[in-house]
Protein backbone atom coordinates (compact mmCIF):
# COMPACT_ATOMS: atom_id res chain seq x y z
CA UNK A 1 0.00 0.00 0.00
CA UNK A 2 1.47 3.43 -0.92
CA UNK A 3 2.25 5.87 1.86
CA UNK A 4 -0.59 8.28 2.54
CA UNK A 5 -0.45 12.05 2.66
CA UNK A 6 -2.40 13.79 5.41
CA UNK A 7 -3.42 17.20 4.01
CA UNK A 8 -4.66 19.92 6.37
CA UNK A 9 -5.83 22.96 4.37
CA UNK A 10 -6.05 25.26 7.41
CA UNK A 11 -3.64 25.93 10.25
CA UNK A 12 -3.02 23.16 12.78
CA UNK A 13 -2.89 24.51 16.36
CA UNK A 14 -2.56 22.42 19.52
CA UNK A 15 -2.15 24.24 22.84
CA UNK A 16 -1.91 22.94 26.41
CA UNK A 17 -3.02 25.77 28.72
CA UNK A 18 -1.97 25.75 32.41
CA UNK A 19 -1.20 29.45 32.87
CA UNK A 20 -2.09 31.86 35.65
CA UNK A 21 -2.07 29.55 38.65
CA UNK A 22 -3.00 26.29 36.94
CA UNK A 23 -1.77 22.99 38.34
CA UNK A 24 -1.05 19.67 36.67
CA UNK A 25 -0.09 17.10 39.29
CA UNK A 26 1.93 14.79 37.05
CA UNK A 27 3.54 16.20 33.92
CA UNK A 28 2.18 17.96 30.85
CA UNK A 29 3.04 16.78 27.36
CA UNK A 30 2.11 17.05 23.70
CA UNK A 31 3.07 14.14 21.46
CA UNK A 32 2.59 13.83 17.68
CA UNK A 33 3.12 10.56 15.80
CA UNK A 34 3.13 10.41 11.97
CA UNK A 35 5.54 7.55 11.28
CA UNK A 36 4.54 7.19 7.60
CA UNK A 37 3.24 9.59 4.99
CA UNK A 38 3.37 13.39 5.19
CA UNK A 39 2.04 15.80 7.79
CA UNK A 40 1.02 18.72 5.59
CA UNK A 41 -0.65 22.08 6.16
CA UNK A 42 -1.23 25.11 3.97
CA UNK A 43 -0.97 27.46 6.96
CA UNK A 44 0.70 27.56 10.40
CA UNK A 45 1.54 24.47 12.43
CA UNK A 46 1.64 25.30 16.16
CA UNK A 47 2.34 23.14 19.22
CA UNK A 48 2.64 25.05 22.51
CA UNK A 49 2.59 24.47 26.25
CA UNK A 50 1.45 27.57 28.19
CA UNK A 51 2.53 27.53 31.84
CA UNK A 52 3.44 31.21 32.13
CA UNK A 53 2.34 34.01 34.41
CA UNK A 54 0.24 36.55 32.59
CA UNK A 55 -2.38 38.11 34.86
CA UNK A 56 -1.67 35.85 37.86
CA UNK A 57 1.27 33.71 39.05
CA UNK A 58 2.26 31.02 36.58
CA UNK A 59 1.16 27.43 36.56
CA UNK A 60 2.80 24.40 38.15
CA UNK A 61 3.54 21.16 36.34
CA UNK A 62 4.65 18.71 38.99
CA UNK A 63 5.04 15.12 40.02
CA UNK A 64 8.14 13.08 40.72
CA UNK A 65 8.70 12.61 37.00
CA UNK A 66 6.71 15.62 35.96
CA UNK A 67 8.03 17.61 33.06
CA UNK A 68 6.79 19.77 30.21
CA UNK A 69 7.44 18.20 26.86
CA UNK A 70 6.60 18.54 23.17
CA UNK A 71 7.73 15.60 21.09
CA UNK A 72 7.04 13.95 17.79
CA UNK A 73 8.08 11.37 15.23
CA UNK A 74 7.13 12.62 11.76
CA UNK A 75 8.32 10.93 8.58
CA UNK A 76 7.78 14.09 6.50
CA UNK A 77 6.47 17.55 7.33
CA UNK A 78 5.47 20.25 4.88
CA UNK A 79 3.80 23.64 5.30
CA UNK A 80 3.40 26.71 3.15
CA UNK A 81 3.63 28.88 6.29
CA UNK A 82 5.41 28.38 9.64
CA UNK A 83 6.08 25.82 12.38
CA UNK A 84 6.25 26.89 16.03
CA UNK A 85 6.96 24.46 18.85
CA UNK A 86 7.25 26.35 22.14
CA UNK A 87 7.09 26.02 25.93
CA UNK A 88 6.10 29.23 27.74
CA UNK A 89 7.16 29.14 31.41
CA UNK A 90 7.83 32.80 32.26
CA UNK A 91 6.89 32.94 35.94
CA UNK A 92 5.80 29.29 35.93
CA UNK A 93 7.29 26.17 37.46
CA UNK A 94 8.25 22.65 36.35
CA UNK A 95 9.25 20.23 39.10
CA UNK A 96 11.40 18.35 36.61
CA UNK A 97 12.64 19.23 33.10
CA UNK A 98 11.29 20.81 29.94
CA UNK A 99 12.01 19.45 26.48
CA UNK A 100 11.19 19.85 22.80
CA UNK A 101 12.16 16.68 20.97
CA UNK A 102 11.36 16.11 17.29
CA UNK A 103 12.54 13.31 15.00
CA UNK A 104 11.78 14.09 11.36
CA UNK A 105 12.44 12.45 8.06
CA UNK A 106 12.30 15.36 5.62
CA UNK A 107 11.11 18.88 6.50
CA UNK A 108 10.04 21.66 4.10
CA UNK A 109 8.73 24.88 5.71
CA UNK A 110 8.15 28.01 3.64
CA UNK A 111 8.24 30.38 6.62
CA UNK A 112 9.88 30.29 10.05
CA UNK A 113 10.67 27.07 11.88
CA UNK A 114 10.97 27.92 15.58
CA UNK A 115 11.66 25.75 18.62
CA UNK A 116 11.64 27.70 21.90
CA UNK A 117 11.80 27.16 25.65
CA UNK A 118 10.94 30.51 27.24
CA UNK A 119 11.77 30.70 30.95
CA UNK A 120 12.78 34.33 31.22
CA UNK A 121 11.52 37.20 33.36
CA UNK A 122 8.94 38.94 31.18
CA UNK A 123 9.03 42.10 33.31
CA UNK A 124 5.39 41.82 34.39
CA UNK A 125 6.13 41.53 38.12
CA UNK A 126 5.93 37.73 38.38
CA UNK A 127 9.64 37.05 37.85
CA UNK A 128 11.31 34.39 35.78
CA UNK A 129 10.32 30.78 35.47
CA UNK A 130 11.76 27.78 37.29
CA UNK A 131 12.70 24.50 35.62
CA UNK A 132 14.09 22.17 38.27
CA UNK A 133 15.69 19.75 35.80
CA UNK A 134 17.17 20.02 32.32
CA UNK A 135 15.99 22.21 29.45
CA UNK A 136 16.50 20.48 26.09
CA UNK A 137 15.76 21.21 22.45
CA UNK A 138 16.62 18.17 20.32
CA UNK A 139 15.77 18.31 16.61
CA UNK A 140 16.86 15.65 14.14
CA UNK A 141 16.10 15.21 10.45
CA UNK A 142 17.30 12.17 8.56
CA UNK A 143 17.08 13.45 4.97
CA UNK A 144 17.01 17.26 5.12
CA UNK A 145 15.58 20.29 6.91
CA UNK A 146 14.62 23.39 4.89
CA UNK A 147 12.85 26.53 6.14
CA UNK A 148 12.55 30.23 5.42
CA UNK A 149 14.21 30.99 8.77
CA UNK A 150 15.28 28.75 11.65
CA UNK A 151 15.24 29.65 15.34
CA UNK A 152 16.17 27.31 18.19
CA UNK A 153 16.25 29.20 21.48
CA UNK A 154 16.33 28.63 25.23
CA UNK A 155 15.74 31.95 27.02
CA UNK A 156 16.54 31.83 30.74
CA UNK A 157 17.32 35.52 31.35
CA UNK A 158 16.03 36.14 34.86
CA UNK A 159 14.86 32.54 35.22
CA UNK A 160 16.24 29.41 36.89
CA UNK A 161 17.18 26.08 35.32
CA UNK A 162 18.41 23.54 37.88
CA UNK A 163 19.92 21.13 35.35
CA UNK A 164 21.73 21.58 32.05
CA UNK A 165 20.56 23.51 28.99
CA UNK A 166 21.18 22.07 25.52
CA UNK A 167 20.27 22.61 21.89
CA UNK A 168 21.02 19.78 19.45
CA UNK A 169 20.04 20.33 15.81
CA UNK A 170 21.08 17.62 13.38
CA UNK A 171 20.55 16.61 9.74
CA UNK A 172 23.56 14.37 9.20
CA UNK A 173 22.35 12.73 5.95
CA UNK A 174 20.82 15.84 4.39
CA UNK A 175 21.10 19.58 3.98
CA UNK A 176 20.24 22.02 6.75
CA UNK A 177 18.96 25.04 4.84
CA UNK A 178 17.51 28.43 5.78
CA UNK A 179 16.55 30.88 3.05
CA UNK A 180 17.23 33.70 5.50
CA UNK A 181 18.79 33.52 9.01
CA UNK A 182 19.43 30.41 11.10
CA UNK A 183 19.86 31.16 14.82
CA UNK A 184 20.75 28.74 17.62
CA UNK A 185 21.06 30.43 21.01
CA UNK A 186 20.90 29.90 24.75
CA UNK A 187 20.31 33.14 26.66
CA UNK A 188 21.15 33.11 30.37
CA UNK A 189 22.42 35.57 32.95
CA UNK A 190 25.68 33.66 33.57
CA UNK A 191 27.34 30.39 32.73
CA UNK A 192 25.22 27.47 33.93
CA UNK A 193 27.10 25.39 36.52
CA UNK A 194 25.27 22.26 35.32
CA UNK A 195 26.41 22.97 31.76
CA UNK A 196 24.99 24.54 28.60
CA UNK A 197 25.74 23.41 25.06
CA UNK A 198 24.81 23.95 21.42
CA UNK A 199 25.56 21.34 18.76
CA UNK A 200 24.58 21.90 15.11
CA UNK A 201 25.46 19.22 12.59
CA UNK A 202 24.44 18.41 9.01
CA UNK A 203 25.76 16.91 5.81
CA UNK A 204 25.83 20.47 4.47
CA UNK A 205 24.62 23.81 5.80
CA UNK A 206 23.32 26.70 3.69
CA UNK A 207 21.74 30.02 4.71
CA UNK A 208 20.65 32.97 2.63
CA UNK A 209 21.14 35.24 5.63
CA UNK A 210 23.34 34.87 8.71
CA UNK A 211 24.21 31.73 10.66
CA UNK A 212 24.36 32.49 14.40
CA UNK A 213 25.21 30.17 17.31
CA UNK A 214 25.93 31.44 20.83
CA UNK A 215 25.48 31.06 24.58
CA UNK A 216 25.17 34.58 25.98
CA UNK A 217 23.57 37.09 28.29
CA UNK A 218 22.34 40.46 27.02
CA UNK A 219 25.90 41.71 26.43
CA UNK A 220 28.50 38.93 26.46
CA UNK A 221 28.93 35.41 25.09
CA UNK A 222 30.58 32.61 27.06
CA UNK A 223 31.04 28.81 27.15
CA UNK A 224 32.80 28.90 23.77
CA UNK A 225 34.00 25.30 24.20
CA UNK A 226 30.38 24.12 24.33
CA UNK A 227 29.21 25.58 20.99
CA UNK A 228 29.97 23.80 17.73
CA UNK A 229 28.74 23.94 14.13
CA UNK A 230 29.76 21.04 11.89
CA UNK A 231 29.14 19.91 8.31
CA UNK A 232 30.38 16.82 6.53
CA UNK A 233 30.53 18.82 3.29
CA UNK A 234 30.17 22.60 2.86
CA UNK A 235 28.97 25.54 4.94
CA UNK A 236 27.64 28.37 2.75
CA UNK A 237 26.36 31.58 4.38
CA UNK A 238 24.76 34.42 2.44
CA UNK A 239 25.46 37.10 5.03
CA UNK A 240 27.60 36.60 8.19
CA UNK A 241 28.85 33.46 9.94
CA UNK A 242 28.76 34.35 13.66
CA UNK A 243 29.61 31.45 15.97
CA UNK A 244 30.82 31.89 19.54
CA UNK A 245 32.38 28.44 19.49
CA UNK A 246 34.00 26.20 16.86
CA UNK A 247 33.18 25.62 13.19
CA UNK A 248 34.34 22.64 11.12
CA UNK A 249 33.45 21.48 7.61
CA UNK A 250 34.66 18.75 5.34
CA UNK A 251 34.50 21.10 2.35
CA UNK A 252 34.46 24.85 1.74
CA UNK A 253 33.37 27.39 4.35
CA UNK A 254 32.15 30.66 2.87
CA UNK A 255 30.27 33.72 4.14
CA UNK A 256 29.64 36.76 1.98
CA UNK A 257 29.88 39.51 4.59
CA UNK A 258 32.30 38.20 7.21
CA UNK A 259 33.17 35.35 9.53
CA UNK A 260 33.52 35.64 13.32
CA UNK A 261 34.35 32.44 15.21
CA UNK A 262 35.41 32.47 18.87
CA UNK A 263 37.16 29.08 18.69
CA UNK A 264 38.75 27.04 15.90
CA UNK A 265 37.71 27.43 12.26
CA UNK A 266 38.56 24.36 10.17
CA UNK A 267 37.97 23.20 6.60
CA UNK A 268 39.26 19.65 6.31
CA UNK A 269 39.47 19.65 2.50
CA UNK A 270 38.38 23.04 1.20
CA UNK A 271 38.75 26.82 1.24
CA UNK A 272 37.65 29.40 3.80
CA UNK A 273 36.43 32.56 2.09
CA UNK A 274 34.62 35.82 2.78
CA UNK A 275 34.24 38.08 -0.23
CA UNK A 276 33.10 41.29 1.49
CA UNK A 277 34.04 41.03 5.16
CA UNK A 278 36.65 40.27 7.79
CA UNK A 279 37.50 36.83 9.10
CA UNK A 280 38.03 36.89 12.88
CA UNK A 281 39.05 33.71 14.69
CA UNK A 282 39.72 33.29 18.42
CA UNK A 283 41.41 29.90 18.04
CA UNK A 284 43.23 28.18 15.20
CA UNK A 285 42.37 28.46 11.51
CA UNK A 286 43.07 25.69 9.02
CA UNK A 287 42.07 25.15 5.38
CA UNK A 288 43.49 22.09 3.66
CA UNK A 289 42.21 22.99 0.20
CA UNK A 290 43.63 26.49 -0.25
CA UNK A 291 44.37 28.46 2.90
CA UNK A 292 44.19 31.78 1.03
CA UNK A 293 41.22 33.76 2.30
CA UNK A 294 39.70 35.34 -0.76
CA UNK A 295 39.09 39.10 -0.46
CA UNK A 296 39.09 38.87 3.33
CA UNK A 297 41.00 40.43 6.17
CA UNK A 298 41.87 38.43 9.31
Amino acid sequence: MPAETSPFPASRVLNLFNSNGGNIAEGGTISIQVPTGTFQADSDIVFRIHNEADQAPGGTIGGVDGFGGISGIVSALSTDSSLDSAIFNQGGSFSSGASIDWSFGNVTIAGEASFRILNQDSGNGFGGGNIAGDALIDISSSTGFSAGTILAQINNLGGTIGGSSAINFESDLGELRANQNATFEILEDASNEAGSSIFVSANSISTGGSLIAKIANTETSFDFDNVSVNANDTITVGNQLLVDGTVEAGGDISATNGISVAGDLTSDAGDITSTNGDITVGGNIAATGDPSLVAARW
